[in-house]
């Protein structure tokens, strides 16, 4: 057996090495360990006592964060270690953690090999949790004057790590009052955590998130580091509309209530690119009591087809989504809206790059169809919809729309000037489109 007793400074334990090239260490720790076992195989040695330390503060230039500092009390029993207290603070994030760690010490001493497995209860908590500076990486600016200039950038995940992940289990709960991730804000978030074979699994996991609640379960497979795989459950209510389909699909301003949604996903990759490209997944959305308010999609859609009714504001009764995810694109199969004047049917795709490819059928309500009785014996129509959000394509088919008034314009294009049909087609459109004084 051996007994050590331990009082240092580590920043004299780091000037004895040739490691502070890039970084530094200040804090003290003590120790007071017991070691024994049989002298012939120091893998079957055990280690009880103290470890401390109040405040050791690290400092790396090759870190995201300025500096990191962690304050611990553990107590190791032989094979195990009772973790007291864990706290640590990198850049703006803090977090605490706390429990038991089993077969630790013969598990360290086997360099972790198989069948030496170490398993955690631990207890996770942190008021504040910045994954995107944690995961920042350091790379050059573009279009910059100042030559060796660089900035912090938001990743995911680094790219290599500079070790093998060791083989162990864990189970506890992880409990976070704000998390910050892919430039969004998270609030109160719990959730009980698996981890075994390189496989994470938090199930169920809830918090609130663009003013709404969420839950869910999330499976995130790190054994390749490099390509990590996911898969993943929401539930989600009374989510912000608008600040959702801003922030994940470009469409600002447009449509705002709150909206459900359900949705199963599932994808690889370990950048925000790659995640898209391999995304798959389905689900339905539904949004009651909406508004659709101006956009710039709908300005657009409105002066293609010649008036500016379109982009008026408006009640939502109700709007119902199934879709489905893959090879980059966003596909609703039914796409429901219904308006004072109007049932709206669409289907068709919005890509992750950008572009539209949607056919809408238009049917017009009791209400519509007493507004412009004069002018329409059916009561459908159909709209295409291309290009991009930013410069859409937009082709009103008429062939379709069962009406006399059309059937009529159309037999006379062999007599008709082009202009006037033109002119006849468009005054036809903006009956079609032409909202009530009252319709919200």
């Amino acid at each position: 057996s051996a007994r050590v007793n331990l009082d240092a400074s580590l920043a004299e334990l780091m000037a004895l090495t040739d490691t502070t090239d890039t970084g530094w260490i200040t804090g003290r720790i003590t120790a007071d360990l017991n070691a024994f076992g049989p002298l012939t195989n120091y893998k079957q040695w055990r280690i009880s006592g103290p470890v401390k330390s109040d405040r050791l503060t690290m400092v790396d230039a090759s870190w995201p964060v300025d500096t990191v500092t962690v304050a611990l009390d553990w107590e190791f029993t032989g094979e195990d270690v009772t973790i007291r207290s864990t706290q640590v603070d990198a850049g703006h994030s803090s977090g605490m953690m706390r429990g038991n760690v089993a077969d630790i010490v013969p598990a360290a001493l086997a360099s972790f090999e198989p069948p030496h497995v170490p398993r955690a209860t631990l207890e996770i908590t942190s008021p504040y949790l910045n994954i995107d500076e944690l995961m920042a990486e350091e790379e050059p600016v573009v279009d910059t004057a100042i030559a060796g200039d660089t900035a912090l950038v938001p990743a995911i995940v680094p790219d290599t790590l500079p070790f093998e992940l060791p083989l162990f289990a864990a189970t506890g709960t992880f409990d976070c009052d704000t998390a910050i991730f892919n430039e969004l804000t998270y609030t109160a978030i719990r959730s009980p955590y698996a981890y075994r074979d390189h496989i994470l699994t938090l199930d169920p996991i809830r918090g609130r998130v663009l003013g709404g609640f969420a839950e869910g379960a999330l499976r995130w497979d790190i054994g390749d580091w490099e390509n990590p795989s996911f898969a993943a459950r929401v539930d989600a209510d009374s989510i912000q509309t608008n600040d959702f389909l801003s922030r994940y699909l470009g469409w600002a301003g447009g449509l705002f209530g709150r909206i459900r949604f359900v949705g199963e996903f599932a994808g690889s990759g370990d950048e925000a690119d790659e995640i898209l490209n391999t995304l798959h997944g389905s689900g339905r959305a539904l949004l009651s009591d909406g508004r659709l308010e101006s956009a710039p999609l709908l300005a657009r859609v409105g002066q293609r087809i010649g008036f500016s009714e379109l982009d008026q504001a408006r009640t939502i009764q109700d709007l119902i989504v199934s879709y489905r995810i893959d090879n980059g694109r966003l596909i609703t199969d039914t796409l429901g809206m219904v308006t004072n004047q109007a049932h709206w049917i669409a289907s068709g795709s919005y890509g992750f790059d950008g572009t539209l490819d949607y056919d809408i059928n238009v049917n017009l309500t009791d209400a519509g169809k007493q507004q412009w009785a004069q002018m329409l014996e059916g009561s459908n129509f159909k709209v295409d919809l291309t290009g991009t959000v930013t410069s859409p394509t937009i082709n009103v088919d008429v062939a379709d729309a069962g009406t006399t008034v059309l059937k009529n314009i159309i037999e006379k294009k062999l007599t008709d000037d082009t202009t006037t049909i033109e002119d006849k087609a468009r005054d036809l459109l903006k009956g079609l489109f032409k909202k009530k004084k009252d319709d919200g």
